[in-house]
């Protein structure tokens, strides 16, 4: 499985990993190149603000993209 974000963050990494990986058992990779991700044959997720295409598609929060503890 495919996910697109605009920005690859160790937080969004963890939170997809731990679901899909782990719990599911279903390998994920990752990538901020949009022509990448509308080129793929896998399936995808689009972790951003807007939808692309008939993916399947969450809308992004911004509390995995912070860097800091708050």
């Amino acid at each position: 499985m495919l996910i697109y974000s605009p920005q690859i963050t160790s937080r969004l990494r963890y939170v997809f990993i731990t679901i899909f990986k782990d719990v599911l058992a279903v390998d994920v990779g990752f990538t901020d190149d949009l022509d990448e991700f509308r080129k793929s044959t896998q399936h995808k997720i689009n972790y951003s603000a807007n939808k692309i295409d008939d993916e399947l598609f969450f809308q992004a929060s911004t509390l995995l993209f912070e860097t800091g503890i708050k």
